[in-house]
């Protein structure tokens, strides 16, 4: 298991459950800013919150042509990527997120346990200012593959065995904090490397050997070689048949209209497995028909439209603008932004409603301004565990 970064864990949480790449516009960001490499904590977050708003989440959302997971959060929902940028740091998803994890790492850096890299802080900033759009559209693998500064912002300084309260603390790339349920307090503990050695570098696999009932790091696949799920060269994927334990690694090479049913990851960059056969995606127009479905549980409306499915557990409606307050809703991804999808249960259609303030009573996170609906019932500020 290899430790999640702060980064990583920020980026995932914009990106999670985007089907693919491709993007709609080449044109380099205009972004000249440079970050200095003695620059602060508070200045380091500052900074990647408005970056990783405008860039990796308004500006994808609009300038790249994929189908999005729940709109790619509310990014679509504005009536343009300006707005976007300006409103959606007050939006309590990003706030949680942001704001939550930073304070975190502060109270950590200031208590000892966890070190700030200041010159791979800048370069990260940099990285992300300087993408152009072209590279802004596959900035997860960009900022989150291989050897690069975002990376490398922070560093754990809390031994094995020592207490916790995150795995970003605990150092070595292979510990975490170990905790019980949503308990304060843990424990960094390093997981067992490959066999009786360390663990894998990045390009190896660790590997079982039948015969000896041992396991040792061996280099990953090559094309056309055996591989069990996973453990490939890049650019290649493990395609195992139905029923099989192990596979073969291939590249993905299936043009447009061509079969992919039984190989759907073999659908070459920019093409997606639907009914059968590899498509290329176009947005839907407003008052056209969608269907979140066909593209795995993504929505296809152009920025600035959601798909408003006919009923609660339905997948096909038609795109048009979010939902404003008092409009009907089946669930939450038809409300504009800032709203909720108030309804008393989930097989009934509700109302898009303002989202509530601190103190008011919950049932769900997504109904407070806070994105956070404590144990008590109540919408509450997340509160950062002590060191």
């Amino acid at each position: 298991m290899q430790k999640r970064t702060m980064m990583g864990l920020i980026l995932l949480a914009f990106s999670v459950g985007v089907v693919a790449t491709g993007c709609g516009d080449d044109s380099s960001s205009d972004s000249s800013e440079a970050y200095s490499e003695d620059i602060s904590h508070d200045e380091f977050t500052e900074a990647y919150t408005r970056l990783a708003i405008e860039r990796t989440f308004c500006e994808y959302a609009w300038q790249c042509e994929v189908p999005v997971y729940d709109n790619y959060g509310p990014a679509r929902k504005f009536e343009s990527e300006a707005e976007c940028a300006e409103k959606l740091p007050t939006d309590g998803m990003a706030q949680e997120w942001l704001s939550y994890e930073f304070e975190k790492n502060a109270q950590l850096i200031e208590a000892g346990a966890l070190a700030f890299d200041s010159a791979n802080a800048a370069g990260c900033l940099n990285l992300i200012a300087g993408l152009d759009s072209s590279e802004l559209c596959d900035a997860r693998s960009v900022i989150k593959g291989g050897e690069n500064p975002c990376q490398e912002i922070y560093s754990g300084l809390t031994a094995e065995g020592e207490t916790c309260i995150d795995s970003i603390q605990c150092a070595g790339d292979d510990a975490w904090c170990e905790t019980e349920g949503d308990s304060c307090g843990g424990t960094c503990i390093v997981e067992a490397g490959c066999g009786d050695g360390p663990s894998c570098g990045d390009d190896e696999v660790c590997e079982y050997d039948g015969e000896t009932g041992t396991e040792s790091c061996q280099p990953l696949k090559a094309e056309g070689e055996e591989c069990d799920f996973w453990g490939c060269q890049d650019g290649l994927e493990c395609v195992v048949p139905e029923g099989a334990d192990v596979g073969t690694c291939r590249a993905p090479n299936l043009g447009e209209g061509e079969a992919c049913a039984d190989t759907p990851e073999l659908c070459r960059e920019g093409l997606y497995c639907i009914e059968g056969t590899c498509q290329s995606f176009a947005f839907v127009a407003q008052g056209e028909a969608c269907d979140i479905a066909k593209w795995g549980d993504s929505d296809p409306c152009e920025p600035g439209l959601v798909c408003h499915v006919t009923a609660p557990g339905e997948t096909t409606g038609q795109c048009n603008p979010p939902a404003a307050v008092g409009e009907a809703c089946a669930n939450g991804l038809v409300c504009e932004w800032n709203l909720f999808c108030d309804k008393t249960s989930n097989d009934q259609l509700g109302t898009c409603a303002e989202r509530k303030a601190d103190g008011s009573a919950c049932e769900r996170s997504v109904e407070c301004q806070s994105f956070y609906c404590g144990s008590e019932g109540n919408c509450e500020q997340l509160a950062v565990c002590e060191p």
